[in-house]
């Protein structure tokens, strides 16, 4: 009875310190938390010089500051396209790893502007999917990840993809201090960026 409760609890011991360590970091993407391992979509214009995923933050959920570096894995990618990624710096396509760390202070996250992943899609259609990987410089284990799927489009389609969405005119027009629309997204579009310019 003895060996079975001493087992119970190095299970229980084991399962608990494999979740804290899972939980030291977390990611928000526009300052929502996605799960590690999920992946997004980011799509644009294959003729774009370049697609790029931004606003993700990394947040360190321990009581101590921890320097975070990033590794980018290129899981699939189209012929002839290319990536690179920001983390404070940016790198030359050919660097999988970030040379330098960020340091992010205990229980508070980068800002959204230090990472960004750029995806140069040289007029190549098509889906390449990276995996950019957080992790603490002193212990690749305690690390969140996320995958991206970057979706380089012929001009039109995302056009095609709110056909049957709607967005309202602006009011009230002429306006002071604020503004309303309304607005109707289809199916397809899952994710959405509206720029007001005055």
């Amino acid at each position: 009875m003895m060996k079975k409760l001493l087992f119970f609890f190095t299970i229980l011991f084991l399962a608990s310190s494999t979740t804290m360590i899972a939980q030291d970091l977390s990611l928000y993407f526009h300052y929502k938390h996605i799960a590690s391992g999920d992946t997004l979509l980011k799509y644009g214009d294959a003729n774009a010089a370049e697609i790029v995923i931004d606003h993700l933050a990394v947040r360190n959920n321990t009581g101590k500051a921890m320097s975070i570096m990033v590794k980018r894995e290129r899981l699939q990618m189209q012929e002839g396209a290319s990536s690179q990624f920001c983390w404070g710096l940016c790198f030359p396509p050919d660097t999988e790893v970030s040379p330098t760390s960020r340091l992010i202070m205990a229980e508070t996250a980068s800002t959204s502007e230090e990472f960004s992943g750029h995806y140069l899609p040289n007029g190549i259609i098509g889906a390449s999917y990276v995996r950019y990987t957080f992790y603490k410089e002193t212990d690749e284990n305690v690390s969140v990840s996320i995958v991206v799927k970057f979706l380089a489009t012929p001009t039109g389609i995302a056009e095609e993809a709110m056909a049957g969405g709607s967005v309202s005119d602006v009011y009230p027009n002429p306006a002071n201090n604020s503004i309303s629309l309304k607005y109707q997204l289809t199916p397809e579009v899952d994710q959405a960026i509206l720029k007001i310019f005055n």
